[in-house]
């Protein structure tokens, strides 16, 4: 077997992995239509707001996607401007279900929900599609995490997996390739999805991949601050406040990268949890500090918004 051989299967796999996550987007987006009238009615308190933001992201997997639903709430007046930071909190902690779906999934139920899903979608019903899509795009992360994980273990200490090593040798330059990846991929989801796949195929050490997670929090911001930018100044202050406080919640984790990578090994041998452990925590963690502050935050932007005319 030649070196391209395992090198055009992890390539085939990746594209399978990002292929299936954009049809499971698609399928539960169709599910679920209700995400801006449901946001625009669920908020209320920041606990409220925070609890929306996470339900809203959990179903449609897509932080970006709720973000940028906020923050054009926010912009058409129909969110205040405290209201939206508090589902961009909880939007931080939803978008980590994806990283424990596959952490716990397995590549022996691949071809069992693909073949599941193209059952449900041949009843030809538009629910009964989206369901199908869904369960088919499921079975197909599962499967091409597996194909990646087996096609990783042939490559071994090859050119492939040495450039891997030295592109995530320390925790900085690992963030750095996260936030990269994530801005250019336009999906923290998939991009954590692929790093707890390459931590349990043991490509990647989960520190690093820990390190880059915390960096794909900060890449993910790139469609926040397209979709509020051009929305006037209260829109451009909510994505403002999205890249300052995941730059800010990564800034401070980075140093004890190391100390969660220790404790999340205490309480889960494969490596894939670990990550999925790590991201799920540090996340938490940081909108549990956060939201005590929205309300005095939230007015503190929308005075400044004030005085630049609304």
């Amino acid at each position: 077997m030649t070196f391209a051989q395992p090198l055009l299967g992890a390539a085939l796999a990746l594209a399978i992995f990002f292929s299936s996550l954009q049809l499971l987007k698609r399928a539960l987006v169709v599910l679920h239509p209700w995400a801006r009238p449901f946001l625009s009615r669920a908020v209320g308190s920041p606990l409220r707001g925070a609890a929306a933001g996470l339900l809203v992201t959990a179903a449609i997997q897509s932080s970006s996607a709720t973000n940028s639903v906020a923050v054009g709430l926010v912009a058409a007046g129909a969110l205040r401007l405290e209201e939206a930071l508090a589902v961009i909190l909880g939007a931080n902690v939803g978008t980590t279900l994806t990283g424990q779906l596959v952490a716990y999934g397995s590549s022996d139920l691949g071809a069992p929900l693909i073949a599941l899903g193209l059952l449900l979608w041949a009843l030809r019903r538009p629910a009964a599609r989206a369901a199908g899509e869904a369960a088919a795009a499921v079975g197909g992360l599962f499967f091409a995490l597996g194909a990646l994980g087996q096609a990783l273990s042939l490559i071994g200490d090859g050119a492939a997996s040495r450039w891997l090593a030295a592109a995530l040798e320390s925790d900085l330059k690992a963030a750095a390739a996260g936030l990269g990846l994530t801005a250019v991929l336009q999906s923290s989801s998939a991009v954590t999805g692929l790093l707890i796949g390459l931590a349990e195929a043991g490509a990647v050490p989960p520190r690093a991949a820990i390190a880059a997670c915390l960096g794909s929090n900060v890449g993910t911001v790139t469609t926040t601050l397209l979709a509020g930018l051009p929305g006037g100044p209260l829109a451009r202050r909510a994505a403002l406040y999205d890249l300052a406080f995941n730059a800010l919640g990564a800034a401070l984790l980075l140093p004890f990268v190391s100390h969660l990578a220790a404790g999340t090994a205490a309480i889960a041998a494969s490596a894939g949890r670990q990550v999925a452990h790590a991201h799920t925590l540090f996340n938490a963690a940081t909108v549990l500090l956060a939201l005590p502050f929205v309300r005095p935050v939230g007015r503190w932007l929308e005075a400044g918004a004030g005085k630049a005319g609304r």
